[in-house]
């Protein structure tokens, strides 16, 4: 035990005073590792916001940008509408060169003349013949004057790139071309200006497209108009593939380049060609870059975008002055902080020390705490608290030791990230591993049937904490490797701010068990009710057939009595016995069938030899002269119980042979290894069986020829097929039916390439 004196010794005074030197060496270390840090994390931060707020005032200025632009567009549409609808609402372009032709110009003329007075940034209106692409009446600005053109030097604009698509548009509909060059009155006159094309049809009152209409807006002199209100210093850049605009807003000039990129920055140009879709700000080669494809504005069919940059060493000039001023201040805050906290050092580290060390030792050597509490003073008092505090916390955690090992379900408490922190008794035994083993192990580790198991535990985790979906079935993975269902309870418990979850697990391996069997009674059930069903069928057609043959043939002996036939009576008796045996061999074959899958067949569990059955095949199965029957070379080697596949493979051969229509022939059996199952083939030369019927002859009483040609009762596909359904295999036929043979086909479980069961 720690002994407070009230006096010290040399060495405990030594003690404290290396303890003094060495915190307070600590704290000048600190206090200046933190001063610097602070800085450096200002310096830091101050960027990052200066960064963040000029991208989103890049942001906000490109949706502004876009909204003054598609002002702009609008209103040029908006004159187009205006002069379309009283062109519209005067006359019908006349034809020729006639008085009305003269009167019918002069007005549309008049009408540009005051549109372009007061419209300054429009260098002409004009309107196209829709059809020849020559110019109907044109007005222009020269020189800063508005004139109307005369007829020897209008223009045909036909070969116009723009003028193609301007022809396509319909009622109430725009065309903007970009990337073209204004003439005034001579093509080939100087200097060129760059402008964009706005046209829409004219439809006169006969409902037919009279003409084209088109403003030609000066690019430079209306971009720069329009984009007035927005400074800042940036460089804005509007484009698509024929040409850009840019626009420097220190100066509020613009200057259009077509057909060739303008000269800006290589990262510039480099976003200019990536037109990405969606709005983005970047840094890239010493500029920060905002770029966006403005959805309501193309330009020769083209969506528009649009660039902001500017260069980031302005950026950083206002950032490192905010930032040294920051840091000045918080060296200082620091310093003094430093030189208060000397002060307090020496006078209230000892004692605390001295604490800290008992409570180190104490949790080491597992054992009580000795604390100074006789002392009268706070320390004495904390660590009274501290006792009274550790012996409360120890009897709860054998309270809760004793609740938690005494649930009968097995638990586990994990932290937010998935790691077992403590498991009860019988969540040790599920798993097979020990509880201290399972200390700090992840849970979802033990999960078996799921691929991303931490995160549908982390998923499960944030669930539980909202209140959401909070059981769940899971597959546990033992220490032996089987995996045990259980249905998994997730709770959230907080302490302190801090979560933790209680996962409660209960094997639902029984009840699983009783769902199978379950199931697998309703299956049955099912399965009894088809057949059912297919019996009152069969009993009510094909059972009925020979009974109608008997009834009549008595009739026949009856009449041939009476008539004193005695010969026509043998031969009516003996067609009788052939009905009889008929009907004797429909009830033994459906009785058969009835039994699949409820009364074991003899020999079910005998394990015979391939030889053994090949023998048995042949011996049941008559074949006639001219009819053989081949087996591939491994089959005597094959081991296999003796029922049913004996009946299913006498069946098929058996119908193979009766339906053979050749005078030679052959029936071969073969098979093949396919993993755990073996693929049976049997193949024969025959007439074939056409695709439409391979689903029906694996009915009840099911033939493709008339019994009285083919002695059958037509069950023996059935039989062979429900014993193969009835181990969940498969069973099919592969013909064409054009008398090149058939194969049946099935497959069978529990045969190996080595030849065991």
């Amino acid at each position: 035990m720690i002994q407070f004196a009230a006096a010290e010794n040399q060495p405990a005074r030594a003690f404290r005073n290396a303890l003094k030197r060495r915190v307070m060496t600590i704290s000048a270390i600190v206090s200046g590792a933190c001063a610097l840090c602070i800085g450096m994390l200002g310096l830091l931060l101050v960027l990052r916001m200066e960064f963040s707020k000029q991208e989103a005032i890049f942001l906000d200025e490109l949706t502004s940008i876009e909204e003054t632009l598609s002002r702009g567009v609008r209103a040029v549409l908006s004159d187009l509408t205006f002069l379309g609808n009283v062109l519209k609402t005067s006359a019908d372009p006349p034809i020729g060169n006639g008085p009305d032709v003269a009167r019918w110009r002069r007005a549309a003329e008049h009408v540009f003349s005051a549109m372009l007075a007061e419209r300054s940034f429009y260098g002409s209106i004009r309107i196209l013949d829709p059809a020849t692409g020559n110019e109907l009446a044109r007005v222009e600005r020269r020189g800063g004057e508005v004139s109307s053109v005369s007829q020897d030097k209008y223009e045909n604009r036909i070969s116009d790139s723009w003028f193609a698509p301007s022809r396509q548009t319909g009622a109430g509909q725009f065309y903007i071309a970009t990337g073209t060059v204004s003439h005034s009155g001579n093509t080939n006159e100087e200097p060129r200006t760059a402008v964009l094309h706005y046209s829409a049809p004219i439809f006169g009152n006969s409902g037919l497209r009279t003409g084209m209409l088109v403003i030609d807006v000066n690019t430079d002199a209306y971009g720069a108009h329009m984009l007035r209100r927005h400074s800042g210093g940036y460089t804005l850049v509007s484009h698509d593939s024929e040409a850009s605009f840019v626009y420097d807003m220190k100066t509020g000039t613009g200057k259009t380049w077509i057909g060739e990129p303008p000269p800006l920055p290589d990262p510039v140009l480099e976003i200019l060609d990536a037109r990405q879709d969606h709005a983005s700000v970047q840094r890239v080669g010493g500029y920060l870059i905002a770029s966006r494809i403005l959805p309501s504005l193309r330009l020769s069919g083209e969506l528009v975008g649009t660039v902001l940059f500017v260069e980031t060493r302005h950026i950083l000039a206002n950032a490192m002055d905010a930032s040294l001023i920051l840091a000045l201040v918080l060296l200082g805050t620091n310093g003094i902080t430093m030189v208060l906290a000397k002060r307090s050092v020496t006078r209230i580290l000892r004692p605390f020390q001295s604490i800290d060390t008992e409570i180190e030792l104490a949790r080491k050597e597992a054992r009580g705490l000795a604390l100074p509490r006789q002392r009268r003073d706070e320390l004495g008092q904390v660590s009274r608290s501290l006792g009274r505090l550790v012996n409360d916390l120890v009897v709860r955690e054998n309270q809760a030791m004793t609740l938690f090992d005494g649930v009968s379900e097995s638990m586990l408490l994990c932290g937010p990230d998935g790691r077992i922190r403590a498991a009860n008794l019988p969540a040790s035994k599920l798993l097979g591993i020990g509880r201290d083993a399972l200390k700090g192990r992840v849970i979802s580790g033990f999960l078996a049937n799921l691929d991303h198991a931490d995160a549908w535990f982390q998923t499960l985790y944030r669930n539980s904490v909202s209140g959401v979906g909070q059981m769940h079935e899971a597959r546990l993975r033992c220490s032996d490797g089987s995996e045990v269902p259980v249905d998994m309870t997730l709770s959230t418990i907080t302490s302190n701010g801090e979560h933790a979850i209680v996962v409660l697990m209960r094997d639902v391996s029984a009840l699983h068990k009783e769902q199978q069997t379950r199931k697998e009674m309703i299956e049955a059930l099912e399965r009894s009710n088809r057949e059912l069903d297919d019996f009152a069928y069969v009993a009510s057609h094909d059972l009925k057939a020979p009974l109608r043959s008997i009834m009549q043939i008595t009739d026949w002996i009856s009449e041939d009595l009476e008539a004193g036939d005695t010969h026509e009576v043998k031969g009516h008796l003996t067609a009788l016995q052939g009905r009889a045996a008929r009907m004797s061999r429909l009830l033994e074959d459906l009785l058969e069938h009835a039994r699949i899958g409820r009364k074991p067949l003899d020999g079910a569990e005998r394990v015979v030899s391939g030889r053994t059955m090949r023998g048995a095949i042949e011996e049941m199965i008559h074949l006639r002269d001219g009819i053989s029957l081949t087996f591939d070379a491994g089959f005597d080697a094959l081991k296999m119980k003796q029922m049913p596949i004996q009946v299913v493979l006498t069946n098929i051969i058996g119908n193979a042979a009766k339906h053979h229509d050749k005078p030679q022939g052959t029936i071969h059996v073969g098979f093949r290894q396919t993993g755990r199952k073996t693929l049976f083939r049997v193949t024969d030369d025959g007439p074939g069986i056409k695709p439409e019927y391979h689903k029906r002859i694996f009915g009840m009483f099911q033939t493709l020829r008339p019994r009285d040609k083919i002695e059958g009762s037509g069950m023996g596909l059935c039989i062979a097929a429900k014993h193969v359904s009835f181990l969940q295999q498969e069973i099919g036929v592969d013909s064409t039916g054009d008398g090149t043979g058939c194969v049946f086909w099935f497959t069978w479980p529990d045969l190996e390439a080595d030849g065991h069961v």
